[in-house]
């Protein structure tokens, strides 16, 4: 049989067909098609809200960190009232995406909709689970290598995950909280830091802590 491509091949099939075996082709395709999509399409929103929850936390608990009329132990409290709220959101969408992953890999999440993949990066970068950043990081690692994901967000969970063990980021990426003010954390080798981020497409690192302060003027914590 000629090797053709499974378009040309239906079509070959088709023409060869009768009538009511041309119609029940016509039936299959479409069956399978509408399925395919509808499965997807739930998959994607379902994803898509995962990472939407993420950062509407985030950028609401920005905008109360700093109410009026609360300070000293008082507002460590609050503080810490807000942060249970946003953890409670990590660990369902953790929960979800662990769940999401026992039947499709990051390979196959990516090369489905990238905007998906970043989605559930997110809710990765946040998990409060350092075995499971570590299982998804060497997932992704080869698809940032061959292009198909952003580099940056491998090298972000990378740093994430080599602080959690203990070791030294080597992109830079992660920030953590000092007397209030916040501070690059231990950096392997910083003489080169620059050039390893811009393998991944990260910018200058004085920039990029500028815009973290700009966007985060109170120190926070490093589950940002």
């Amino acid at each position: 049989m000629l090797n053709l491509p499974l378009g040309l091949l239906l079509a070959f099939t088709i023409l060869q067909s009768g009538p009511s075996e041309t119609a029940a082709i016509e039936r299959d395709a479409a069956a399978d098609f509408a399925e395919e999509l509808q499965s997807n399409l739930e998959l994607l929103g379902e994803i898509a809200a995962m990472g939407a929850r993420d950062q509407y936390a985030r950028r609401l608990l920005q905008r109360h960190w700093a109410p009026d009329g609360v300070s000293g132990s008082e507002l460590e409290t609050y503080h810490e009232a807000i942060w249970a709220e946003v953890t409670r959101i990590d660990e369902a969408n953790e929960a979800r995406l662990r769940q999401i992953l026992e039947s499709t890999s990051w390979r196959q999440l990516a090369q489905l909709d990238r905007d998906a993949y970043q989605a559930a990066w997110l809710v990765v970068q946040h998990s409060p689970d350092a075995d499971f950043q570590a299982e998804a990081l060497r997932e992704i690692e080869p698809l940032a290598r061959e292009g198909l994901v952003r580099g940056s967000s491998y090298a972000l969970l990378y740093d994430r995950v080599a602080l959690g063990r203990g070791d030294n980021q080597l992109y830079g990426s992660q920030l953590g909280c000092v007397d209030g003010e916040w501070a690059v954390e231990p950096i392997d080798d910083p003489e080169h830091v620059e050039e390893r981020r811009a393998q991944f497409g990260l910018g200058p690192m004085d920039e990029y802590v500028a815009r973290v302060i700009e966007h985060s003027p109170g120190c926070m914590t490093s589950s940002q």
